[in-house]
């Protein structure tokens, strides 16, 4: 099976412990991250799926999203500020992922797989944003 990555440009710091919590201060996020921006690209089968930068705010949501979708065990898609930048079917304990937009590209990873990925990338970002709202040192 194939893998499923997140990545994120600039880079964040990887291995995040803390999750986001279920209702997320959207303003204060905001607030905390002031304006900064990221790219985000989700890395299926050899292939990079992704839109263009955005906040944090975006990020998070984007990926919590994503998240709720495969909670919801049913086919759908995965979406980047409010753009399609991937259709899911599930199939068992796995996922088939296509581009959405015609093209013969057809990729399957093991629903765990993907579930982890985005657990992970959720807690890198939500760890990034705790360290922003850190107090100085000075």
């Amino acid at each position: 099976m194939t893998t499923f990555t997140v990545s994120f440009d600039p880079k964040l710091p990887s291995g995040g412990e803390t999750s986001p919590p279920k209702e997320p201060d959207w303003s204060r996020i905001y607030a905390i991250t002031k304006g900064l921006e990221y790219d985000m690209t989700y890395h299926v089968g050899g292939q990079a799926f992704g839109y263009y930068p955005t906040d944090v705010v975006g990020l998070l949501s984007d990926l919590i999203g994503a998240r709720e979708a495969l909670d919801r065990g049913q086919n759908g898609s995965i979406n980047m500020s409010g753009y399609t930048v991937l259709l899911v079917e599930v199939s068992g304990a796995s996922l088939v992922f296509s581009d959405p937009y015609p093209s013969k590209w057809r990729c399957e990873v093991r629903a765990e797989v993907v579930r982890e990925a985005l657990d992970q990338a959720l807690r890198d970002v939500w760890s990034f944003v705790i360290s922003l709202d850190q107090p100085s040192s000075t």
